[in-house]
């Protein structure tokens, strides 16, 4: 039975602890503090491809009169789904200022709007401008969905890295263990020596009112599908399946307000080796094709281009090699 929130949206059904599926158990439930309240978020460890697409369809069809069911991979949990804008010790309202100002840099940058191709007076222009930007890497006050698992599974697989040369670059590393590594993990007596990807299943509530340039604007979310927002010269979103997701209201500078773990319904646990397996070697799931290049991703190139508005610690646009 689902039932409200503070903010006055629909809260999405959690999926239970006793299911019977094979090649999913039960493990332990993660609580997760969100609008006020405690939510214990079941997590089941998933040992074959059928239990999780079992776990999968079980949470959209127990929300089907509720919401659109989207994906995030993660490497560990966090208890909370908390923007990059927000996370840490380092958030000040300064940071929300520097944001704001960034976008509206943007917003008055003609070859800039040429670009992104936004609708002349369109409202949801602002928000469509801080979603694009939060994929290519700046902090701000959506999260990262999508809306294909295999995608979700990848990221929880790989982790950035981080290389410092003449300027900073990311590429992203297996955390496959291979069996020499295995091996030396289960001698030092490691809890945990095998290592596991997680997959979030979050809900998102339907949204009535109509969706302007790919955002969905609801009683207290913002949901875009870059896919829609965005022509595809910016190529990133549109390989990753991307959207991105927001609270919205008056609390603009509470960075608690925007957690959106109220939207958590479930966690799949998967050990890293069985997502290696899944997923394979097609080149469909690799770096080349979800973060391609800027010769392959024109969008990426003219953001990493425009050292004028990008060239601070907070305006930073993440260089992949």
């Amino acid at each position: 039975m689902t039932s409200e929130l503070n903010g006055g949206h629909v809260r999405p059904n959690i999926i239970k602890s006793n299911l019977t599926i094979s090649g999913a158990q039960w493990v332990k439930s993660e609580a997760y503090y969100a609008a006020g309240q405690t939510l214990d978020i079941p997590i089941y460890e998933v040992s074959s491809i059928h239990g999780l697409n079992r776990l999968i369809g079980y949470s959209k069809f127990m929300n089907k009169d509720v919401g659109k069911v989207l994906y995030r991979g993660q490497n560990q949990l966090y208890g909370s789904l908390t923007p990059s804008l927000m996370r840490g010790k380092k958030y000040s309202d300064k940071c929300l200022h520097n944001l704001k100002s960034l976008v509206n840099k943007i917003m008055s940058d003609s070859p800039l709007n040429k670009q992104f191709n936004l609708p002349a007076g369109c409202n949801s222009n602002r928000s469509v401008i801080e979603g694009a930007l939060q994929h290519y890497g700046i902090s701000t006050r959506f999260i990262d969905l999508v809306d294909n698992h295999w995608t979700a599974l990848w990221m929880s697989l790989y982790e950035p890295e981080t290389i410092k040369s003449i300027d900073i670059y990311t590429h992203y590393k297996s955390r496959y263990l291979d069996n020499y590594d295995l091996l030396s993990n289960i001698a030092r007596g490691d809890n945990d020596p095998i290592g596991f990807g997680y997959l979030l299943m979050v809900c998102v509530p339907e949204i009535k009112s109509p969706m302007e340039n790919g955002l969905y604007r609801g009683n207290g979310f913002e949901l875009i599908d870059l896919r829609r927002s965005l022509p595809s010269i910016f190529l990133r979103p549109h390989a990753q399946h991307a959207y991105v997701l927001r609270r919205r209201g008056s609390d603009d500078n509470n960075p608690n307000y925007y957690d959106v773990a109220s939207q958590l319904i479930g966690i799949a646990k998967i050990r890293l080796d069985y997502i290696a397996k899944w997923l394979g070697n097609g080149e469909l799931l690799t770096q080349n094709n979800l973060f391609p290049q800027p010769c392959f991703d024109p969008g990426y190139e003219m953001l990493l281009s425009r050292a004028d508005l990008f060239d601070s610690k907070f305006a930073m646009i993440t260089k992949y090699v």
